[in-house]
């Protein structure tokens, strides 16, 4: 029998999907009708995709293939995220092993581990007292995190102009006071990735839009993007503009997430934004997943007008606008300062906004 836990405490015994305390209990599974099903892919969820560069290493550090295989390597590593405090136990674990002692936000990462996950180095069995937090996690990129003065940072990797595109991003969500996480430029063992603090921690959590959506759905009759606008419009009006400002079009379920108060587990607000990489990249037929006209879609800038003129927003524009010039980053600042004009309405149409 395995059981999820939440810290100290389990919640569900996962092969009955009996439910041992609900307000304890993943968001995500805050649900009508929940079964094993529902609760596998759970736990798939959590586990590094097939997708991604070196996973198929990952899996090696374990003794398994990359055939379906999730839910075992879930298991076998307790499921830990640096998203959340939920990990797996089994019967004969529990009482014996406590969260405090496998944690990711305050125990030591295996380094060995996070070099397997970034270049595919040379694989090795792990032992049970291997913490790692490479065995979760979304995206296709090579990536790892590295504990540094009692920090979590992610190292990712991938094309120098993509790397430069997340850090300038980055840069413009600091200037108009956009809350976001903040990229740098490091190699690690001689690798070009960007650099960025972990966010999440014991007391917030993070659940993203696309894994929360039932949960939303069953409690409150609303898809996340309509409970983001109803609860916290100007957060999320932002996150629709600042993606027209830096031309990000990657905003898809799962690289939005609600910020979780990990005590009392209710959501307080849309997480920081996160995930640049395709920033400075977008068109005119680019569109929003965040917010519609009806049934239909607007592309990036209709959707950062119709966000601007119906909730408004706490980002500063102007401030953007009037020093951008002086700033030296290498992007296309004309093309810039005229997305700014049309969001606000002093231009009337998106000519050369791209």
């Amino acid at each position: 029998m395995h059981y999820i836990m939440n810290k100290n405490t389990p919640v569900i015994e996962i092969e009955t999907s009996r439910v041992l305390n609900k307000y304890k209990s993943p968001l995500a599974l805050q649900i009508d009708d929940i079964n094993y099903t529902k609760i596998y892919k759970w736990l798939v969820h959590r586990a590094l995709p097939l997708s991604r560069k070196n996973a198929d290493k990952i899996y090696m550090t374990l003794g398994l293939s990359r055939d379906n295989q999730e839910f075992e390597m879930m298991c076998i590593t307790h499921a830990l995220s640096i998203n959340d405090n939920y990990w797996v136990a089994n019967e004969n674990e529990l009482g014996k092993i406590k969260y405090e002692d496998i944690n990711l936000f305050t125990n030591s990462l295996n380094k060995s581990l996070y070099l397997v996950a970034l270049r595919g180095a040379n694989t090795f069995t792990i032992t049970d007292k291997n913490i790692s937090a490479e065995y979760t996690g979304q995206g296709t990129y090579p990536k790892c995190f590295v504990r540094e003065n009692n920090e979590i940072y992610l190292y990712k990797n991938g094309p120098i102009g993509e790397i430069t595109n997340e850090i300038y991003a980055g840069f413009i969500a600091q200037l108009v006071g956009f809350k976001s996480a903040t990229y740098e430029y490091k190699k690690l063992d001689n690798i070009d990735c960007t650099k960025s603090k972990i966010l999440t921690g014991l007391n917030e959590n993070w659940e993203n839009a696309f894994i929360i959506s039932e949960y939303t759905y069953t409690n409150y009759g609303k898809i996340p993007q309509e409970f983001a606008i109803d609860r916290y419009k100007l957060e999320y009006a932002n996150m629709i503009i600042f993606d027209a400002l830096v031309l990000n079009d990657d905003r898809h379920m799962k690289n939005w997430a609600f910020s979780i108060n990990a005590n009392t587990n209710t959501i307080d607000g849309i997480s920081y934004s996160y995930d640049y990489n395709k920033a400075f990249q977008a068109n005119s037929k680019s569109y929003s997943n965040l917010i519609f006209d009806g049934s239909r879609k607007l592309n990036l800038l209709s959707a950062a007008k119709k966000a601007y003129n119906e909730i408004g927003t706490s980002l500063n524009l102007e401030y953007l606008y009037n020093i951008i010039d002086n700033i030296d980053i290498k992007i296309n600042k004309k093309t810039l300062k005229n997305r700014i004009l049309y969001i606000v309405g002093k231009k009337s149409n998106q000519n050369d906004c791209y």
